[in-house]
């Protein structure tokens, strides 16, 4: 609000889209901004947390915000976090979800499926970033039904990520009809190339999956 003529953006790929959007403006490349911050949990709570949970595999949905609602196949995705968690021998599982997916009545159908619920809170509450960091250091392995800045964290993180991408469709509540498509040629090749690198489950992470999250989130300390 103070400077309006300046935009912080995560990687060199993104500084650039922008600087054709926003020719008038400054745009300046910072890395994932989770790096900025510490978790919400010292060490030895996390610690203490972990040997509760055991091996944790952590759930990112796509989510909706104030203005449109995302609807997806929920029953198909759990079906594929139930194979994930039974083949890799995961004792819980931790679905990260937006307080307004919460209002939704959408984590319902995740504690049916025995998950536990847990949310970083409003995107604008200034220890939103330290509660996210704290839940991915929860975890051992990530897993998403889409693309998202929770991507780019949790590599910076250092915990593996699962995509498995089932996009999708949103409701718009504000009838702002060609939201979807702003920037939609960047986007896709973003998912194109997320799929190509997080497209099967693995845990571990690879040059590939380092090299790519570094062209769009931009560079970390490792």
């Amino acid at each position: 609000d103070t400077k309006p003529d300046i935009i912080y953006a995560f990687g060199i790929r993104r500084k650039l889209f922008l600087e054709q959007m926003f020719k008038e403006k400054h745009i300046y490349s910072l890395g994932p901004y989770i790096q900025y911050v510490d978790s919400m949990y010292s060490p030895k709570e996390l610690k203490t947390i972990k040997a509760r949970l055991g091996k944790t595999l952590l759930v990112f949905h796509s989510h909706s915000t104030p203005h449109i609602r995302a609807q997806f196949e929920v029953n198909e995705f759990i079906q594929e976090i139930d194979r994930i968690k039974n083949t890799k021998n995961f004792q819980s599982v931790l679905v990260c979800m937006y307080w307004k997916d919460i209002l939704n009545g959408l984590d319902e159908k995740f504690l049916k499926a025995g998950y536990k619920i847990c949310t970083a809170g409003h995107m604008f509450d200034k220890n939103f970033l330290r509660r996210l960091k704290s839940i991915i250091l929860l975890a051992d392995v990530a897993i998403g039904n889409d693309i998202g800045t929770h991507l780019g964290y949790c590599i910076a993180v250092g915990r593996p990520y699962y995509l498995y991408l089932k996009l999708p469709d949103y409701v718009d509540f504000d009838n702002n009809g060609d939201f979807l498509e702003f920037n939609n040629d960047f986007f896709k090749q973003l998912l194109n190339r997320g799929v190509e690198c997080f497209g099967c489950y693995k845990e571990y992470i690879s040059d590939d999956d380092i090299k790519f999250v570094e062209e769009y989130w931009g560079k970390w300390k490792k």
